[in-house]
């Protein structure tokens, strides 16, 4: 498989060498074609999926059904984490696009693999604990900023969930992409981003968002 840079969502690269190719023996690469949903929230949990290629989206429907969007899955990062450790329906959608692959590791090896290699299992904590804190901060931006600020905080989680961390340069997202994590209208994401582009913070171009300066809440 191909070398892929190491973010918070990429954690099996970063594994001891000998616990790192056990995975990646174990993993069952699946390429999909035509895309469409890995997992729905009535699907039994089934194990780990890493994307090897193309990209991938994690989404709730909203009250009015639109797609609220949690966050684009790049090649190298993995999701399904959560129900490795407690077996139950994933709670999400994720989607893959077409002509996408991933890597599925079924539960039972991962369970196997963690016993035999602590840190397979103590990486799939961590990811756990990671998913817990991010939707906690989304929470706590849901009901207490404003429109500008949660556009400011999502720009700056983007930034932090990419390889190197938060700093300065481009964020791979839109303003469509935005309206649909913050559940607004693509014209409040607009106003929101010309206030902060107005401010020096970030440099706004048709593929991607650039932070000027990166915000430290």
């Amino acid at each position: 498989m191909p070398p892929y840079a190491l973010s918070p969502y990429n954690w099996i690269d970063g594994l001891p060498e000998e616990a790192h190719d056990a995975i990646q023996r174990a993993m069952v690469p699946h390429l999909s074609r035509t895309g469409g949903d890995v997992y729905t929230p009535s699907t039994r949990a089934r194990g780990l999926y890493r994307v090897l290629a193309g990209r991938a989206q994690m989404y709730v429907i909203g009250t009015q059904g639109q797609q609220i969007l949690f966050r684009h899955y790049e090649p190298g990062e993995t999701f399904g984490e959560v129900a490795t450790l407690d077996l139950q329906n994933y709670p999400v959608f994720v989607s893959i696009d077409a002509g996408s692959s991933v890597g599925f590791v079924a539960h039972e090896k991962v369970t196997a693999l963690s016993l035999e290699f602590p840190e397979i299992r103590r990486a799939v904590e961590a990811a756990v604990c990671q998913y817990v804190r991010t939707l906690m901060a989304f929470l706590v931006s849901a009901l207490t900023r404003n429109a500008q600020e949660r556009v400011r905080d999502r720009l700056v989680w983007l930034a932090e969930s990419r390889p190197g961390g938060l700093a300065a340069g481009p964020v791979r997202t839109t303003q469509a992409d935005l309206a649909a994590m913050l559940g607004l209208s693509r014209q409040s994401v607009n106003e929101a981003l010309a206030v902060l582009e107005t401010s020096g913070h970030v440099r706004r171009s048709r593929r991607a968002i650039e932070l000027i300066a990166a915000y430290v809440p």
